[in-house]
């Protein structure tokens, strides 16, 4: 039985129409969360970054009222960043973190979706 090469597809089970059709919808399902969670991600980073974006326009402000409140504010978000990432680190949430963080991004991505879809434009 060792060199018989048709006993291996005799004894495999038949998969019908209904197999590939589940097989399919989650396979869609699957690329659509990608899709979305892709969408997410670009879109905050296009929309932090990008010229006109919320940090251009946030530090402009500080920056145009005071160097010294812009300075603040950057040792400021600084001090926050170091203090959540010490605080995230001691939490015994070991997967509810990242689930969090693709969650957030899968509810961006929606936004985004739905505002490129509505006005054409993120």
């Amino acid at each position: 039985m060792m060199f018989d090469t048709f006993s291996v597809w005799v004894n495999r089970p038949t998969r019908g129409i209904r197999f590939f059709l589940h097989e399919g919808i989650q396979t869609l399902s699957h690329l659509l969360l990608l899709c979305l969670l892709l969408l997410g991600f670009g879109g905050m980073v296009f929309k932090t970054l990008g010229s006109g974006g919320w940090l251009h326009a946030l530090l402009g402000n500080l920056w145009d009222h005071r160097a010294a409140a812009a300075a603040l504010a950057v040792l400021a978000g600084a001090a926050v960043a170091m203090g959540a990432k010490r605080y995230f680190d001691n939490v015994s949430l070991i997967g509810k973190r990242a689930e969090f963080l693709v969650y957030g991004c899968l509810a961006l991505g929606l936004y985004f979706a739905f505002k490129l879809i509505v006005t054409g434009t993120l």
